[in-house]
């Protein structure tokens, strides 16, 4: 996928994108992230809602040798309290903030596909039937973040996945 052939999807699903009313958007931001040309690229965004809750995703692309104009290298979609500090555009910084987690779904090197859920952290694929978490995309997610929200049904029964010992 390109930057553009992602651009173009980006912007057609966040145009259907319903957003709560009263929550405020940061972003999104689609940035290259390497020396020149369209390949590596980052998109973040945020919704930050008028309860002290926010939802904030990432992706990260790269050129490989499987797909030299852009593969998804990461990806790290988060739904939880919102913490006290912001980056420099505005992004929530959740790291090491203490803020609550109910749910981070994650691919990053080297620990692969996994979730953040209720108390346990670093759910591997592995652990979890019934979602295949690098399927998973923005919008599945942020759909879901207002499905959760709306109806109060845990993020399991939403995305249909059980967590095995």
């Amino acid at each position: 996928m390109t930057s553009s052939d992602y651009s173009i999807w980006f912007n057609e699903h966040h145009a259907r994108y319903q957003m709560e009313a009263g929550a405020s958007p940061v972003g999104p931001r689609l940035d290259p992230t390497g020396p020149s040309g369209p390949v590596p690229w980052k998109l973040k965004w945020a919704v930050i809602f008028k309860d002290g809750y926010y939802a904030q995703v990432t992706e990260t692309y790269t050129s490989t040798r499987r797909e030299p104009s852009g593969e998804r290298l990461s990806f790290l979609y988060h739904y939880g309290k919102l913490p006290p500090n912001t980056d420099p555009n505005g992004f929530p910084l959740y790291k090491r903030s203490g803020a609550h987690t109910e749910i981070r779904v994650d691919l990053h090197p080297p620990l692969g596909p996994h979730l953040h859920y209720g108390d346990d952290d670093h759910i591997t694929q592995a652990r979890v039937s019934g979602f295949c978490i690098t399927d998973c995309d923005i919008f599945r997610f942020m759909n879901a973040v207002n499905e959760h929200r709306l109806t109060a049904r845990p993020f399991h029964e939403i995305f249909g996945f059980e967590v095995k010992p």
